[in-house]
């Protein structure tokens, strides 16, 4: 079956603070894949609906704050979710700018590992938005 995304999806793996609507605190879930358009999650015990609003942050390496926000618009039983973005900072569009270029490298063709690729996102992975 052909590709009918419509962005490229990087895969991750990186530990983001995510913000839940009403008086409930943050909580850190696993930011699995990325597109400019949206991310997958995996929330593990978090319960969120189809259609809540949440806003999504890390911190890169450079300390740049990346933050983004968007609408669930799936959700599986694995408790594994789809944010549509509908909002992304610069520090964000930035952080998806860098992944493009490290996947469109003739030098590295398989997918982005944040946790693990150093030359493109130095030492470390990013942190955790405070």
């Amino acid at each position: 079956m052909p590709e009918r995304r419509k962005h490229e999806r990087h895969s991750l793996g990186l530990p983001v603070r995510l913000r839940l609507p009403g008086p409930r605190e943050p909580v850190i879930v696993e930011l699995l894949d990325i597109s400019e358009s949206g991310t997958r999650i995996q929330g593990g015990v978090v319960q969120v609906g189809l259609s809540e609003h949440l806003v999504l942050g890390f911190v890169t390496p450079d300390q740049s704050r990346c933050q983004a926000s968007g609408q669930v618009v799936r959700i599986d039983r694995w408790g594994q979710f789809v944010l549509a973005l509908d909002e992304k900072n610069e520090s964000f569009l930035g952080f998806m700018r860098l992944l493009g270029a490290d996947n469109n490298s003739a030098d590295n063709q398989h997918r982005v590992r944040a946790r693990s690729d150093e030359k493109t996102l130095g030492s470390c992975a990013p942190s955790i938005v405070p």
